[in-house]
């Protein structure tokens, strides 16, 4: 068949609406004749789309065909290599024909690709065909499907395979583990350049953004956390009394003993010169207190090994941990001892910036992720006219690093640029009202390092943005003690709702301290607690597969 001269606005290099394919030359996709008008006019529909443009060869309404795009300048000019089924989603029949009439192999892999790519409407070049063809090569057996399910995702985004891009894609390693091997691989680079250099600096600025808890400091309360409430004469008298039960109970004050001589207690083991004048238990409590305050910036273990002499010298036996006292099978606390648990947490969650977000440094700090990774490297090139990304993304640097290096020690950076990539295809903008998003990211809790995958159902606003009033976010999260736990959150009308699963039992101490914390802190940012849940389960992933979302005039009903 012969060129057809397609003229319109619509179809410049980027797309004119979203959902509207960004068409190259060379490009191949599938559109159909949706409707002849007057003058050798004709409406193409392409997915969802449509576009009108002059015709210069008979075509058949609603019939489709595969197009090739010969030139992409104003006037776009398409030839038409073959008819499709009319409904664009059975097999297309003699494919190897068609493949090979439009200079490529039909090797059975690579229908099944262009099959996928047709039916999703997802244009695709003849360079993109022959290195999916290398790689499919050698791929066999349960991987293929998932194979061509990635390469498809990988010609949406305009992204040109490698060996090491779908073996990420498809067999993906943890994010933190590469994440940590590719900064030890750069940190071994004998006489780096610049763009190793830069790389290095990058990500240890994303480790630093991506480090909970930056000062390894225990969140939960500390032994000295309560004995300091004791002994602040500022400290309510309830609380002082529920404080040093906790004391009691973790074995760093006897039985029995009152606050006044656990206290003269530990002004003789802090005091060891017994020469020293006699106190007044009020200059004991002061001395005592200043003592402890004192010691506060320093690490947990410096703290202890400072203070906690003081506490072994006075009661025998060993001394527990606070939270300890919370784990599931210890004994319930009393209502003093839970208040005086959860103003602790709170003072010192409080004092934890991590703990205090608000919901613009929350997604501010989440953009600036994205955009340090290197998420938009192709968006950023194809919008700006070809022009280089911004030197200091992460995908643009490990390409020039990868550009200067040879053998192995190009081969080290294969991993990341490799997970990079995934996560720009698991980001697939997606027409419609809805959005959904899956994305995986490094924690760094400590020295514990963690993967964090997170799936986000969200509305969007008439400006294209996700509605925070209407969404559902999936966090699932291998911690060190806990396990694997996933957290469902569901956010309706700014009312939020958390269900928890672990494999273990409810934590209900854990619980009745969180919940209050939760509800301030929600608060700051304009939401309300609806509800706190705990599911002890084993099979966490079917409990949080994705879920049914439907719209009406009054928002987002969520079901699971």
């Amino acid at each position: 068949m012969g060129v057809q001269n397609i003229t319109g606005s619509s179809f410049q290099t980027r797309a004119a609406s979203p959902g509207l394919p960004s068409l190259q030359k060379g490009d191949l996709f599938q559109a159909k004749a949706a409707k002849l008008l007057p003058n050798q006019q004709v409406i193409l529909q392409i997915g969802k789309n449509s576009i009108s443009g002059k015709l210069s060869a008979p075509l058949q309404v609603n019939v489709n065909y595969l197009f090739r795009v010969e030139n992409n300048q104003e006037t776009l000019h398409l030839k038409v290599l073959g008819a499709l089924p009319a409904d664009g989603q059975g097999k297309v029949p003699g494919m190897a024909a068609l493949l090979q009439k439009a200079g490529m192999n039909g090797q059975k892999g690579i229908q099944t690709l262009v099959q996928s790519l047709l039916q999703k409407s997802i244009p695709f070049s003849q360079a993109f065909i022959e290195q999916s063809s290398r790689l499919l090569k050698e791929t066999s057996g349960a991987n293929m499907e998932k194979s061509i399910e990635a390469l498809a995702a990988m010609a949406a985004k305009k992204i040109m395979p490698d060996r090491a891009l779908l073996a990420a894609a498809v067999n993906p390693k943890s994010t933190a583990s590469v994440f940590r091997d590719t900064q030890q691989a750069l940190f071994n680079m004998q006489n780096p350049g610049m763009p190793v250099r830069a790389l290095t600096t990058q990500l240890g600025d994303m480790e630093s953004l991506l480090q909970l808890n930056k000062n390894q400091t225990s969140v939960s309360p500390a032994l000295l956390d309560a004995a300091k409430v004791v002994l602040d004469r500022g400290s309510e008298p309830s609380l002082k009394e529920g404080a040093f039960s906790l004391l009691i109970k973790a074995g760093a004050a006897a039985p029995g003993q009152t606050q006044a001589a656990w206290t003269a207690a530990l002004y003789r083991a802090a005091v060891s010169d017994s020469s020293a004048p006699v106190q007044s238990p009020q200059m004991q409590q002061q001395f005592l207190h200043t003592f402890f305050k004192s010691i506060e910036s320093l690490s947990p273990e410096a703290q202890w090994a400072k203070a906690g002499q003081l506490f072994t010298s006075t009661v025998p036996g060993e001394i527990k941990p606070l939270h300890t006292l919370i784990q599931p099978g210890s004994s319930p606390l009393q209502p003093l001892e839970q208040k005086a648990l959860t103003q602790l947490f709170q003072a010192k969650a409080s004092a934890d910036t991590f703990w205090n977000p608000s919901f613009e440094s929350l997604s501010r700090q989440w953009l600036q992720l994205q955009q340090k990774l290197g998420l938009f490297h192709e968006a950023s090139i194809t919008q700006s006219n070809a022009r280089p990304a911004p030197d200091m993304e992460a995908k643009s640097l490990l390409l020039q690093a990868q550009a200067e290096l040879n053998g192995s020690a190009r081969q080290q950076l294969d991993p990341l640029l490799g997970r990079i990539t995934s996560q720009q295809l698991q980001a697939l903008e997606q027409p419609g009202i809805l959005q959904q998003l899956q994305t995986q990211i490094p924690l760094f809790l400590g020295s514990f390092a963690a993967d964090l995958t997170i799936d986000w159902e969200a509305k969007k606003t008439p400006d294209g943005s996700l509605d925070p009033d209407h969404c559902r976010m999936l966090l699932h999260v291998t911690l060190e003690k806990l396990g694997e736990t996933a957290a469902d959150i569901t956010i309706q009308n700014r009312k939020l709702q958390l269900t928890i699963y672990n494999g273990q039992a409810k934590p209900e101490g854990l619980f009745e301290m969180l919940k209050p914390f939760l509800e301030t802190q929600l608060g700051r940012m304009n939401y309300d607690l609806y509800s706190v849940n705990w599911k002890q389960t084993e099979e966490i992933k079917k409990q949080i597969q994705p879920s049914v979302m439907r719209l009406d005039n009054k928002g987002v009903d969520v079901r699971i």
